[in-house]
């Protein structure tokens, strides 16, 4: 459902015409995002793209409340989820400006309740997901204890008081955390002595003139303007809109497309606070480990290279809402799009219209030159110490990097790139680099800088067949130390499967990836069997090791 000549009669004032430079034409785009088939009767999806602080193109399909059958529009208001850190990190920067806390703060001087890990951890590590703060719904979801106390920042506090452990060593690792962003802003709540949503409508909204942009304040079914969310059947119905909570700081802002302009555009003239570009670039700013290695991720926004070109992006879900935020700044075009339910993917929608405007393929799958060996010598399944995992496999002539077990269509193709010692060069779809380790023709591991979205080099030790245990000797019970979990691994000769029971009534399904690692199906989690232990987790929470009893 297009309102293309609406925009036109009702936005012309901004709207402006011309071409891509690819010459690809608005009537393409349409075509790349919706097919010939749109779905016009169900939930939709709003795009807008932005050039030289113009809205050239706006397309939508579907609508923002079934029942009703109101339209996507401009002004449609949505839940940007967690692009909502963007807004919460320059609400830091402005108060910093305003003198009223130093990011180098350690944040007890806030929030003195939070666990005291022995070491500061500073208001600069919550923004760059560095702290090792676990995740309370992650963590939560797992044991089993999850409540809707979770959501707010008393209940939050308490659970992590419940279970005060990080994820690793302050500082040491990056992992995402929605609670450091609401330690965020509980942070500006207690230095500006506003609540959350009245600093950011004083000192950002209404300045940037965003009028249809707000915080929640409670649990929501409809937004302001009737717009519903929807979960989708096994089928690909919409179910009725439900009622959700968001976790302020980390989520929370509802806005529109057009007010996200108005928020794009402030990247080039910043309008808030002392109205100082220096604002913008600290908020760009990425930061770093220990070690010095870049962790790619700002004041709530991920720099990070596509295809050559530089951008800044955030992604966010909440609610059944999804929306990605693109900005090439060189190019000066941003690309926007968010949903109501899953029958669309926005984060799909912003890559296919990237590849449109910059003349990029959908894909590259062929390597330009191949290299002088047998490149499946570099095959395997290969694990970070922090539960990354990957598989790289030979996919006729061209090495492919991707999630193991099939879990998703998504790959980067391997590009060779040279032989130096010991060390193979490829570099993947976007262009990062992948540096295979070989010694006596054996594969050890490789590093690489680049990830699903997020980007942090890490270097990919492979599994060996060898380090595989009998079911034997691991099955049985298990204790988390701390935290008053048990859980045991069960073996069903009969079916050949091993189960990993977490709750009286709950089995988790596991399967071998290869040797000691095993994904657990149903929850998107992986386990690593070692000596007398089980090492559960994913990317947000790992290392929670479980002792056998």
């Amino acid at each position: 459902m297009r309102y293309f000549f609406l925009l036109l009669f009702c936005f012309g004032y901004f709207f402006t015409y011309a071409q891509f430079e690819t010459g690809v034409t608005f009537q393409q785009l349409d075509s790349i995002l919706y097919g010939t088939n749109p779905d016009n009767n169900g939930p939709g999806m709003g795009v807008i793209v932005i050039k030289d602080d113009s809205i050239v193109y706006f397309s939508s399909s579907g609508y923002a409340n079934v029942k009703k059958e109101l339209p996507i529009g401009l002004h449609t208001q949505y839940n940007i989820g967690s692009v909502t850190k963007m807004f919460t990190g320059i609400a830091i920067l402005l108060l910093e400006e305003e003198g009223k806390l130093n990011r180098n703060d350690d944040i007890h001087k806030y929030v003195p309740e939070f666990p005291d890990y022995g070491q500061p951890i500073t208001i600069n590590q919550l923004l760059s997901h560095t702290s090792g703060i676990r995740d309370q719904f992650e963590l939560a979801s797992f044991l089993y204890n999850y409540n809707k106390q979770l959501f707010t920042f008393d209940g939050m506090v308490k659970y992590q008081q419940a279970y005060p452990e990080l994820n690793a060593p302050v500082g040491e690792s990056f992992a995402y955390s929605n609670a450091g962003y609401m330690l965020l802003a509980m942070v500006i709540e207690k230095a500006s002595g506003l609540t959350y949503s009245t600093y950011l409508t004083q000192n950002i909204f209404i300045p940037l003139g965003m009028q249809n942009t707000y915080v929640s304040e409670g649990k929501e079914k409809y937004l302001k303007d009737g717009t519903g969310n929807y979960p989708l059947s096994k089928k690909g119905k919409a179910h009725g809109s439900f009622a959700y909570a968001d976790a302020i700081g980390a989520t929370g802002v509802n806005s529109t497309l057009y007010d996200m302009y108005l928020w794009d555009k402030n990247f080039y003239n910043n309008q808030l606070g002392a109205k100082n570009q220096a604002l913008i670039d600290t908020l760009q700013k990425t930061f770093s480990l220990n070690n010095g290695n870049n962790v790619y991720y700002g004041c709530g926004i991920i720099k990070k290279p596509y295809r050559g070109k530089a951008v800044y992006e955030h992604s966010g879900g909440w609610g059944e809402y999804l929306t990605q935020y693109r900005r090439f700044p060189d190019e000066h075009i941003s690309i926007i799009a968010w949903n109501n339910a899953v029958n669309y993917s926005p984060f799909v929608a912003v890559d296919k219209v990237s590849n449109a405007i910059m003349n990029y393929p959908a894909t590259e799958t062929k390597t330009d030159v191949l290299p002088g060996f047998n490149q499946k010598l570099l095959e395997g399944v290969f694990i970070t110490e922090n539960n990354f995992i990957r598989e790289v496999k030979l996919k006729g002539d061209t090495l492919i990097l991707r999630l193991p077990l099939n879990k998703s269509t998504r790959y980067h193709a391997l590009t060779y790139t040279g032989k130096m010692g010991n060390t193979i060069y490829y570099t993947d779809s976007l262009r990062n680099a992948v540096e295979f380790v070989m010694i006596n023709d054996t594969v050890t591991g490789f590093s690489w800088i680049g990830g699903e979205y997020f980007l942090n080099k890490r270097f990919y030790n492979k599994i060996e067949d060898s380090a595989n245990i009998p079911v034997e000797n691991f099955t049985g019970k298990y204790y988390l130390q701390n935290h008053n979990n048990k859980v045991k691994v069960i073996y069903r000769k009969y079916k050949h499967q091993l189960y990993l029971r977490n709750f009286p009534f709950n089995k988790l399904r596991m399967e071998n990836i290869c040797g000691n690692i095993y994904y657990m199906v149903d929850y998107d989690m992986y386990l690593r069997v070692e000596d007398d232990a089980i090492v559960i987790g994913d990317d947000w929470i790992f290392n929670l090791r479980y002792d056998k009893m």
